[in-house]
C-alpha cells in the first residue's frame, strides 16, 4: 500500500508537472510564434539583459523561500517579516541596475540594452512577493494553486506577447510577455492562498531564518552567475545573434528540465524536509526519485537531439537551424542532471547547505577553468562545457549525498542504467526513421510517436522497475477515488 504521505507527494509532484508542463508548452508555443516574426537579434537583447535580471533575482527570492520551507515551525511572523526583507532588497537592487544598465549597454555595444535593463528590472519587487507566496505554497504541499496561478498568467501573457509582436513591438514584446506572467501569476495566487502580508516583523525570526537562507543565497548566486557566465561571454565575444542561438538551443531541453526535473525536485524539497529525521525514509526516497526520474526524462533527451533537425525545420524554419548543435550539447548535460536531480534539494532539507555552500567552491572554480580555456575556440567548444561540469557536478553531489543518506553512487548509477539502455534503444529507431522519406512535418510526426509507443512496450517487456511502479501507483490512486 502507498503511504498517504507518499500519495500527498506524488499529488504535488503531479499537480507541480501538471503547472509546469501546461505553461511551458504554452509558453513555448508562444515563443514559436513570436520567432517566427521577430529576429534572432531581437531574442539576444532580452538573452543579455536576463543575464543580469537573473543574477539579481537570486538575491530577492534565492535564500528566503528555501529558509521558510525547511523550517518546520514557520509562521505568520516569519512569512511578513523575510517578506519586508526580501522587498527592501528588491528595491536596492533595482536602483543599482537602473544606474548601472548605460555601462552594460557600452560593454555589449548596444545602446538598447539600456532601457530594456530598465523596465525589466521593474520585475524584482514583484518577483519578491511571488517568492514568499511560493514558499507558502510549497511548504503546505498545495501544489494545485500553482497550477491555476501559472494557467492564468501563462494564457494571458501569451496573447499580449504575440499581439505585440504581430503590432511590430518588436523586443518589446518579450519583455511585456514576461511582465504579463509574472503579474496575473502573483494575483492569481493572491486570491487562492490564505496567506497575505501583515504588518509584523521580528529580529528574532531574522536572526533564526538568515543563517541557513543567507547559505542558499550564497550557493544559488554562485550557481546563477556561472550559469549565466556562458551566455555573458557569447554575448561579448560573439553576436547577439550567436547568443539568440544559443540560447534558443537551451530552451527546448530546458522545457524538459524545468517541466519534469524541477516538478520532481521542487515538490521534493519539503517533502525531504519532513522526513530528515528518518534516515532510511530519505535513501528510499531518493533511490525512487532518481529510477522515476530517469524513467519519465531519458526518453525526451534522447529523442530529442534525434529529431532536432527536422523539429527546428518545421516549428521555426531554416532561420533558426544554427541552434540544433546547441539542442545536442545542452541534452548530453541534462542526461547527466537526471542522475543527480535530488542530490541538492536532499542536502538542503536535512539542514546540509553549508555542505551545499562548500562544495561550489570545490566545483565552480574548476568550472571557471574549463570555461576560460573553452574561449580560446569556437561558440561550440564554449557550449560543450556545458555537458562536462554538469557529469563534474553529479559526481560531487553523489558523493556528498552518499556521506549523509547512505545512497551510492555504484546504486544510482545501477538505477540509471536500466533506463538509460531502453531510452538509449529507442533514440536508435527513431534515428534510422529518419532515413525515410516523407515531408518534414509527417516525419516529425511518426518519429515521436514511434518512439513513443516503443519505449513504452520495452519497459514493459523488460519489466522496467520505475515503470511497473509509476503503473501501480496510478492504479491505487484510480482505486481510491472511486
Amino acid at each position: 500500500m502507498i503511504s498517504d504521505f507518499t500519495n500527498k507527494v506524488f499529488s504535488g509532484i503531479f499537480w507541480k508537472f501538471s503547472e509546469r508542463i501546461l505553461a511551458q508548452l504554452i509558453s513555448f508555443v508562444v515563443s514559436l510564434v513570436i520567432a517566427r516574426i521577430l529576429s534572432p537579434a531581437d531574442y539576444g537583447l532580452v538573452a543579455m539583459a536576463m543575464i543580469f535580471i537573473n543574477i539579481a533575482n537570486v538575491f530577492v527570492s534565492g535564500g528566503f523561500n528555501a529558509a521558510l520551507i525547511q523550517k518546520k515551525t514557520s509562521d505568520e511572523v516569519d512569512f511578513s517579516t523575510l517578506f519586508y526583507c526580501s522587498l527592501l532588497i528588491s528595491f536596492v537592487l533595482y536602483v543599482i541596475l537602473y544606474f548601472v544598465s548605460p555601462f552594460i549597454s557600452r560593454f555589449y555595444c548596444n545602446e538598447g540594452l539600456t532601457n530594456v535593463l530598465r523596465v525589466f528590472g521593474l520585475i524584482l519587487p514583484l518577483s519578491s512577493y511571488k517568492s514568499i507566496q511560493n514558499a507558502w505554497v510549497s511548504k503546505h504541499l498545495e501544489f494545485k494553486k500553482f497550477f491555476f496561478a501559472t494557467l492564468g498568467g501563462t494564457i494571458v501573457s501569451a496573447v499580449i506577447g504575440i499581439l505585440m509582436a504581430v503590432n511590430g513591438f518588436g523586443v518589446w514584446a518579450l519583455v511585456a510577455q514576461y511582465f504579463t506572467n509574472a503579474v496575473i501569476d502573483s494575483l492569481v495566487l493572491t486570491v487562492t492562498i490564505s496567506w497575505h502580508p501583515k504588518f509584523l516583523f521580528s529580529i528574532s525570526s531574522v536572526r533564526t531564518l538568515l543563517p541557513y537562507g543567507i547559505k542558499i543565497l550564497s550557493t544559488d548566486l554562485i550557481g546563477v552567475i556561472y550559469n549565466q557566465l556562458n551566455s555573458f561571454f557569447i554575448a561579448k565575444k560573439f553576436t547577439s545573434a550567436d547568443l539568440a542561438f544559443y540560447t534558443k538551443g537551451r530552451q527546448i531541453p530546458d522545457l524538459i528540465d524545468n517541466n519534469i526535473g524541477v516538478a520532481i525536485s521542487s515538490t521534493l524539497f519539503p517533502a525531504f524536509s519532513l522526513k530528515k529525521d528518518n534516515c532510511s525514509d530519505m535513501a528510499s526516497m531518493c533511490r525512487r526519485a532518481v529510477q522515476v526520474s530517469c524513467f519519465v526524462l531519458l526518453p525526451f533527451y534522447f529523442g530529442l537531439s534525434v529529431v532536432a533537425e527536422n523539429l527546428i525545420d518545421v516549428v521555426l524554419t531554416s532561420k533558426w537551424s544554427p541552434c540544433v548543435p546547441f539542442i545536442r550539447i545542452v541534452c548530453l548535460s541534462c542526461v547527466f542532471n537526471s542522475i543527480g536531480i535530488i542530490d541538492i534539494q536532499l542536502l538542503k532539507a536535512i539542514g546540509k547547505a553549508g555542505v551545499v555552500f562548500k562544495i561550489e567552491f570545490i566545483k565552480k572554480p574548476l568550472y571557471l577553468i574549463i570555461l576560460i580555456f573553452s574561449l580560446r575556440y569556437d561558440i561550440y567548444i564554449l557550449a560543450c562545457t556545458v555537458p562536462v561540469t554538469s557529469f563534474i557536478a553529479t559526481v560531487v553531489n553523489g558523493i556528498c549525498v552518499q556521506k549523509y543518506v547512505g545512497y551510492t553512487l555504484f546504486q544510482k548509477l545501477e538505477d540509471f542504467f536500466y533506463s538509460f539502455l531502453i531510452a538509449f534503444i529507442m533514440g536508435i529507431a527513431v534515428y534510422l526513421l529518419g532515413f525515410i522519406h516523407l515531408k518534414s512535418i509527417f516525419l516529425l510526426f511518426l518519429q515521436i510517436f514511434t518512439g513513443a509507443i516503443f519505449y513504452i512496450l520495452l519497459s514493459f517487456f523488460s519489466k522496467n522497475k520505475s515503470f511497473c511502479y509509476i503503473l501501480d501507483f496510478w492504479q491505487e490512486r484510480k482505486r481510491n477515488l472511486r
